[in-house]
């Protein structure tokens, strides 16, 4: 997704990514009107059971490429581990979870967004979260 920024650039992204993942659907959306400068590169990775959503922005001095191997690295890491969930939706999922009042996930790493989230939500509702380090990451599970 571009905007106020030259179209190659774009492409030059998606030709990187395209390198290290083979991509059913590709697009370049460049946005009109009044945007400022900028870029997000976008790598979706669907299962059977979800969809993990891989990002990265542009930053001026960056060349397309970093930023393509960016996404790229996120998501192979994400794809080694044996982590039901990425790091970026595990944080997502603490919400549905306590409203459910049980399940456990596993994740890669903890990562403070998670543990914010987890702190956060068990201050407002009656239940109480759980991280376990295990050998291949956390698991983390809610009871009330």
């Amino acid at each position: 997704m571009l905007a106020a920024v030259p179209y190659h650039v774009g492409e030059r992204e998606v030709a990187t990514l395209e390198a290290h993942f083979p991509l059913a659907e590709k697009n370049v959306v460049a946005l009109e009107g009044g945007c400022g400068p900028g870029n997000a590169l976008l790598l979706m990775i669907q299962s059977e059971q979800l969809t993990e959503l891989f990002a990265a922005f542009g930053v001026k001095g960056t060349s397309a490429e970093a930023v393509a191997n960016q996404v790229a690295h996120e998501a192979r890491r994400y794809l080694a581990s044996p982590a039901a969930v990425g790091e970026h939706l595990a944080d997502q999922l603490i919400l549905p979870l306590a409203l459910a009042g049980e399940g456990a996930f596993t994740v890669a790493r903890a990562s403070a967004h998670l543990l914010t989230n987890i702190a956060v939500v068990e201050r407002f509702l009656p239940v109480r979260f759980s991280c376990e380090a295990t050998e291949s990451g956390y698991l983390v599970r809610v009871s009330d």
